[in-house]
């Protein structure tokens, strides 16, 4: 029904690409979006032949490496400050606890540091 009322063939052809740029760009930096199921979507549309898939892969890279930055710029800038407001409270909790286990040396940060190179 909601096809028949929005074309969604224009509606991909004009904010195919940009939607794609938004939507990995605030995933990579740290949104909670659906980051790789819109690169999954724009890919099946390519194979369709609605998108190229040329455009699809730099336009995804170029988008995870912004978000990336984006990411980098607010954690650096702002996270300590994000962390203390209220609505953080737990995961600030939990940071500075895997901050203090990962600074001495003990079998559980040795363990713990194993398990995620090898992931």
């Amino acid at each position: 029904m909601l096809a028949a009322i929005l074309d969604v063939k224009h509606l991909v052809t004009v904010f195919g690409y940009p939607l794609l740029f938004l939507i990995v760009m605030s995933e990579s930096s740290g949104a909670p979006v659906p980051g790789e199921t819109g690169l999954i979507a724009a890919a099946v549309l390519a194979s369709q032949g609605k998108l190229t898939i040329e455009l699809v892969i730099a336009i995804a890279a170029a988008a995870a490496i912004v978000g990336d930055n984006i990411g980098y710029q607010i954690g650096r800038r702002g996270g300590r400050w994000l962390l203390q407001r209220r609505i953080c409270v737990e995961l600030a909790i939990l940071i500075c606890l895997l901050q203090t286990t990962m600074e001495c040396p003990s079998s559980i940060s040795t363990t713990a540091g194993g398990f995620m190179r090898s992931a």
